[in-house]
Formats: structure tokens, sequence, C-alpha cells
């Protein structure tokens, strides 16, 4: 499993380093991660078919991103608490952290340009296309089309990151055919449930669906 999180807000790098990955270089964060990931691979540590990635909160909306920018990469997607609907809680200063938040992703009501590169990678306006390729012949050859399976987890009373912004991601997803599906834990927060077993409970289940998306089931 290929992991990303919010654990350190400057990295273990400095604050510089930090710097590079956000606002208008936020993509970068993506790309490293992408990147990374292929490293694994072509080193022969992992394959794709058995790659699964997870990101909590803001790692959440990279792992998102990373799928649908590179879904070869990767067999599965845990989304935890994931922040995957930038542009739309962005643009409401209303929601409890987007002003606060502006600082790391830029203010989408006052710059435009801001406004279209948060779009450019944002889960909800970049959904995977099922591609086409035009046969030999000329025509259109309908290509296998295949995207990470996804598992969001969400807490009803989260509210750093509300579970509307998975729903929304979820259902977008399944209606392009993809195999995605939301657990909603009824009675936790942005960390989930409360209490240790809840929290081996989560741990559980994610490892469950982990291992039957990269065929270890039986």
């Amino acid at each position: 499993m290929i992991c990303s999180g919010s654990c350190s807000r400057w990295g273990e790098l400095g604050y510089a380093w930090h710097e590079q990955g956000q606002k208008l270089h936020k993509r970068t964060s993506f790309e490293d991660f992408i990147d990374s990931t292929q490293a694994l691979q072509d080193g022969g540590c992992a394959k794709p078919e058995r790659t699964v990635a997870y990101g909590n909160s803001a790692g959440g909306l990279l792992v998102a991103s990373a799928v649908s920018m590179a879904p070869d990469c990767y067999a599965g997607v845990i989304a935890d608490s994931p922040f995957v609907d930038p542009l739309t809680t962005l643009l409401d200063p209303s929601s409890p952290l987007t002003v606060s938040e502006w600082e790391e992703w830029g203010n989408p009501l006052e710059n435009q340009k801001v406004f279209e590169y948060i779009r450019s990678y944002s889960p909800c306006e970049n959904l995977p296309s099922q591609g086409k390729q035009e046969g030999k012949g000329g025509g259109e050859a309908v290509q296998e089309w295949r995207f990470p399976s996804v598992l969001a987890i969400v807490a009803k009373q989260d509210a750093r990151v509300s579970y509307r912004e998975s729903l929304k991601w979820v259902s977008l997803l399944q209606e392009i055919g993809a195999d995605a599906v939301v657990n909603i834990i009824e009675n936790g927060s942005h960390g989930g449930g409360s209490g240790k077993y809840r929290r081996w409970e989560k741990f559980a289940m994610q490892t469950a669906w982990c291992l039957d998306i990269i065929g270890c089931s039986n």
C-alpha cells in the first residue's frame, strides 16, 4: 500500500520544500506521488495490480487526483475523509476551514488563475473517461476500460471535510461505471470513530478490502 497523509505540515525537508507544493504548484504533490509509485514498481518492489493508494484528508485529495492522472499504476485507492471537492469548498467562505485553507490552496474567489488551477486537479471536476481508440479501418473500437477500485471512508460528524464531498465524488464515479463505494461512519469525526476498538474495526475493514482488490481474499 502506498500511503499519503497530513502528518507534518512542513514535511521533513522544511517549509521551503512545503511551499513548492502549495497553491499554483499543488500538482507537483500529485506528480511526486505518482513518480514514487512508478519508481517502486520499476524497481520490482510492487506491481500495479497489487498497488493500493491510501490517503487521509488532504492526502485523500492527493491519492484521488493521482489515480485519476495515472490509473494504470493502481489497483485501488482508499480515500479516508478525503478533500475531493476542493473547488466547491474553497468557493464557500462560510465553510468552517475555507478561509484558513486559502493559504494552502489559494483563493479561487479572488483569483481566476487559482480557480482554473484548482479545477484542473479537483477529482470531482476531472473524472476518468472511458477512452476509445480508432480501429484500423478508421472506425472506433471500444477500448477495454479500467479504473482503480475506490473505497471512500467518511464520518457524518466530520467538521473538517464534509462527507458530502465523498458522496458526490463516488456518485460521479459510479455514473461512469467505476467500482466505487462509500463507508459511512455514523458516530465519528475527522479521524473516524472514537475508541481503539472502532479504530481496529476500521483498519480491519480497510485491510480486508485491500486484500480483496489485489486478489488475496482467498
